[in-house]
């Protein structure tokens, strides 16, 4: 089957269907996986019994598949990588695994199974686009970034006009320019991808974090209040959209984003620091006149005596 995933925004809420069912439902692509993911994350009792049917998996043969299929739904990157290794002759795995190497950091791992998927679909972008970022992360994480960004400007322009038209494709356009230090053409190549690709969360990502750099601060709030309505959330997004809150004033939504952290993990020791700092914003008392008083009384007090 294809690795491709689908267009999250044509398939129904998870919530309107039963439970999904990691032994017996279908997995076609891993489009059907992306879709099927948010009901794990439905509540604390829907994710504490996926991940307790998970655990009692074998790990070989179709349940061990299905096993691995399903930590990368929990989110446990770095053991679905390594479940789903052995199944190297099912695409769907395969794919899984490469986007579970990406996300536990392991990028250099990933290229080659992009490769092999990419070789396999030529026509789709998606395998492609996400070897060439993976390769990207890779030649960053070696420290060379002018190398990094030749060889993959190279490897862009050497693609199809209609992958650099892709969500993939523009995507890394954007990547490039931003590397180079023209935010203005990187945040324009975002943009285009999102309107490819609404879903992208690599692309919504760094549009949300490059905006706030340059001080585009409601693209960048649109971004990060799209990233977390995609289930699940991930820990950078919430800190990320709760610090932007705090910066606009909206103490409450920082509060409310900091606390979503914290009773996910409640180690999290600076997830507990921010969500103290923000209710203590919360609490601050702002009176405009008598700023504005005492600013007249700071200008007449720095009048030289002369």
């Amino acid at each position: 089957h294809s690795p491709e995933p689908e267009e999250e925004e044509e398939v129904e809420p998870a919530s309107n269907h039963a439970p999904f069912d990691i032994l017996e439902d279908e997995i076609p692509s891993f489009g059907a996986l992306l879709a099927a993911r948010p009901s794990v994350f439905e509540n604390p009792r829907t994710f504490d019994t996926f991940d307790r049917k998970v655990d009692g998996l074998a790990a070989t043969g179709e349940v061990g598949r299905r096993r691995g299929l399903g930590l990368w739904m929990l989110g446990r990157y770095d053991e679905a990588a390594e479940a789903l290794a052995a199944f190297g002759d099912d695409d769907v795995a395969c794919y899984t695994r490469g986007r579970a190497l990406v996300s536990a950091g392991r990028s250099a791992e990933a290229v080659a199974i992009f490769q092999t998927l990419s070789n396999k679909y030529p026509e789709e972008s998606r395998p492609l686009g996400d070897m060439l970022d993976a390769q990207l992360d890779a030649h960053l994480a070696g420290g060379d970034v002018e190398s990094a960004i030749a060889s993959t400007e190279q490897a862009v322009s050497d693609q199809s006009e209609a992958f650099r038209a892709s969500a993939e494709g523009l995507h890394l356009l954007g990547r490039l320019a931003e590397l180079s230090g023209d935010y203005t053409q990187a945040i324009e190549h975002f943009v285009a991808s999102r309107g490819a690709d609404p879903t992208h969360r690599r692309n919504l990502f760094r549009l949300a974090y490059l905006s706030e750099r340059v001080g585009q601060e409601q693209l960048a709030l649109d971004a990060y209040e799209t990233l977390a309505t995609m289930l699940p959330v991930d820990r950078a997004v919430m800190v990320n959209l709760g610090v932007l809150y705090e910066d606009l004033g909206q103490d409450q939504d920082a509060a409310a984003c900091y606390d979503t952290i914290v009773r996910t993990d409640r180690t999290d020791r600076f997830a507990r620091l921010y969500l103290k700092d923000a209710k203590a914003g919360m609490s601050m008392f702002y009176d405009e006149d008598l700023e504005k008083k005492e600013d007249r009384l700071n200008q007449i007090l720095r009048i030289p005596i002369t």
